[in-house]
């Protein structure tokens, strides 16, 4: 059943695969569980790389715990995922806008999983990573990217 609706596809994009590329995790011995003593950190990077009908979304997440107002980090944890589409037919998308937003959206929730796994492993509170809101992320990159030419020295 699953073969025949993913064969049935006129355009759009498919999962191809979704790969864990590297990660890391690192703690303190004496960690604080207090919510009102700690605050989590969340860096998430994503890029795109489009190669005819093949999309590769890499997506990166760096995840701190931190104490106090010294901001002591408790807990470091890095996860890096590779997933792999295909568009089919002709998609109503640019696969630029595709990876970045939805194949990124894609992969999040397995990111989530690596790094919730980490933690309870370690014995450190069970983390949660709320939703992700990539259409923003995808803005904002867009936005640094301009300001970042803007402030580009002109050469004469």
């Amino acid at each position: 059943m699953e073969q025949e609706i993913v064969e049935n596809i006129e355009s759009g994009f498919k999962v191809t695969n979704i790969i864990l590329m590297a990660s890391s995790f690192r703690r303190e011995y004496v960690i604080t569980f207090d919510p009102a003593q700690i605050g989590h950190e969340v860096n998430i990077d994503v890029n795109v790389l489009v190669d005819n009908n093949k999309i590769a979304v890499t997506e990166s997440l760096l995840f701190k715990q931190v104490r106090g107002i010294d901001k002591t980090v408790e807990i470091e944890a890095t996860v890096s995922m590779v997933g792999i589409f295909e568009s089919v037919g002709t998609p109503t998308i640019d696969p630029n806008e595709f990876g970045n937003v939805n194949g990124a959206a894609i992969i999040f929730p397995y990111l989530r999983e690596v790094l919730s796994s980490m933690c309870v492993k370690a014995g450190a509170a069970h983390i949660i990573l709320h939703p992700y809101n990539f259409t923003r992320h995808k803005n904002k990159s867009e936005e640094d990217v301009k300001d970042n030419e803007e402030r580009k020295p002109v050469k004469e």
